[in-house]
């Protein structure tokens, strides 16, 4: 698998949501523990899915959106 946050080969590193009423649970792996660490700042902070939208994301979001 790969490294949720950059993308290169997962070793080992990983983390599991905790488990919520009504959602699956999540599972991420990480190549490092900065990846780790980034995605953890991230959760707490209230996640943000998309950072800077592609041209292919804003074009699927506008034809989506009324």
């Amino acid at each position: 698998m790969l490294c949720a946050i950059c993308g290169r080969e997962g070793r080992g590193f990983c983390w599991v949501s905790p488990p919520r009423a009504g959602t699956k649970r999540q599972f991420k792996r990480f190549c490092s523990m900065r990846c780790q660490d980034i995605h953890a700042r991230r959760a707490k902070a209230g996640g943000g899915v998309v950072i800077d939208p592609t041209h292919n994301e804003k074009a699927a979001m506008e034809a989506v959106l009324p």
